[in-house]
């Protein structure tokens, strides 16, 4: 929407363009490649869509430390620098007309090493496209892809009898915690718990729920997706879950997260015949509930 004479326009192909031209004239900056969304087949980009990119070259932390280099592309409106996942910073850079840039630059030697991470490599399988790559190195990239997606093919989805028990008593120390929190009046502390690391517990029991359903389905990463392959009955519990900034919705969603989590671990222990930790449920569920009672009655 027009907002001070700039419209929401972005223009990712014309910046990918811009950036490829420099990349090929630039001694410095050896390989270029594009991954995500304007890469994929399967969910491809959109309007909302970010632009994201590796560069390769010799002096990554020059790159990143040099706060000028992305206005040759651009009018840069909002710039800053992130950790990913791969324990790697990025540079992010949103442009005045709405294109989203993120660029991770790395060395050679640390490129090569991702390659040979299969997670890494599964990753760059969803979607990727060599723009530019001077040295060779993106050489051999699509059978590295294969034989990555292979491998995680045959791999076991389901959770052995020691994950499983110790993610469980994971989130049931968790859930006392959160408890503890929001009774102390740590109401950013109790909802960051309930929304934040105990959803992360229960998403991992959502992805090995889908496992077992036989449709086998790319869980992506971080809940990405999570509406598009979940159980369509589990994500209708989940809209329940999550709390408003008031204690006795925080005390209201721990408890709702509590009931589904359980739901979804008994459901598992029986399919998968592995022990459920009836114990620790029943400790922390009897703690939860004198701890919040005060809160829920408010």
């Amino acid at each position: 929407m027009p907002n001070g004479g700039v419209g929401f326009s972005p223009d990712p192909d014309g910046l990918l363009d811009r950036i490829v031209s420099w990349v090929q004239a630039d001694g410095g900056v050896q390989a270029c490649l594009l991954l995500g969304s304007r890469a994929r087949h399967d969910r491809p980009a959109d309007d909302w869509s970010d632009t994201d990119l590796i560069l390769v070259l010799d002096d990554p932390d020059g790159l990143l430390a040099d706060p000028a280099w992305p206005a040759r592309f651009g009018t840069v409106a909002i710039m800053f620098l992130e950790e990913t996942m791969l324990s790697l910073r990025e540079r992010r850079v949103l442009y005045a007309d709405g294109t989203d840039l993120d660029v991770v630059p790395m060395s050679r030697e640390r490129m090569l090493e991702h390659l040979g991470d299969q997670h890494a490599l599964i990753a760059l399988g969803r979607g990727h496209r060599v723009l530019v790559d001077k040295i060779g190195v993106f050489a051999g990239l699509d059978d590295r892809i294969a034989n990555a997606q292979t491998m995680a093919a045959s791999a076991p989805g389901a959770p052995d009898a020691a994950l499983f028990t110790n993610l469980v008593n994971n989130f049931w120390y968790h859930a006392v915690w959160a408890a503890r929190k929001l009774r102390r009046g740590e109401l950013w502390v109790a909802r960051s718990c309930v929304d934040g690391q105990m959803k992360q517990l229960m998403l991992q029991l959502i992805e090995w729920q889908a496992d077992l359903t036989g449709a086998n389905p790319d869980h992506w990463f971080d809940g990405r997706f999570v509406e598009q392959w979940a159980d369509p009955s589990t994500l209708a519990a989940l809209r329940d879950s999550f709390a408003h900034y008031d204690p006795a919705d925080v005390a209201r969603a721990l408890a709702a997260t509590m009931d589904l989590f359980r739901h979804l671990a008994t459901d598992l222990a029986v399919r998968l015949e592995l022990s459920y930790p009836t114990s620790a449920d029943g400790a922390a569920t009897h703690l939860v509930n004198e701890l919040l009672q005060p809160v829920q009655t408010r």
